[in-house]
């Protein structure tokens, strides 16, 4: 009798969160798969898309140090956030002060 009742229990729960139960949890289940992969390719992209320091400088990759210091201070007068008050110009700023200072010392400028 008690059995009757569980089951009869567990049927009228069913009817009440109605069938498409299983399928909304399969559609979150998807949902999550597919946000999962979509950071996993805006993080790849944000990886593979850091130009090197030459491309940052605007340099050939056999330049000079006085053809490096010249394209670093062009770059650095015009992106400098005091001169400069557009919102990435900080943020540009620090990437050609990153390239620079890499490439003028010699040890670090062959790694790249």
């Amino acid at each position: 009798r008690s059995s009757d009742l569980t089951r009869a229990g567990a049927a009228r729960a069913t009817a009440l969160r109605g069938p498409g139960v299983a399928c909304r949890n399969i559609m979150a289940t998807a949902h999550s798969v597919y946000v999962f992969a979509i950071c996993i390719l805006m993080i790849s992209e944000l990886i593979l898309a850091k130009k090197s320091y030459y491309d940052i400088l605007g340099v050939p990759k056999n330049a000079s140090e006085r053809q490096i210091k010249k394209a670093f201070h062009k770059l650095a007068m015009k992106y400098h956030p005091d001169k400069n008050k557009s919102p990435d110009a900080e943020s540009k700023f620090r990437d050609i002060a990153e390239a620079y200072e890499t490439l003028s010392d010699e040890s670090r400028s062959e790694e790249h």
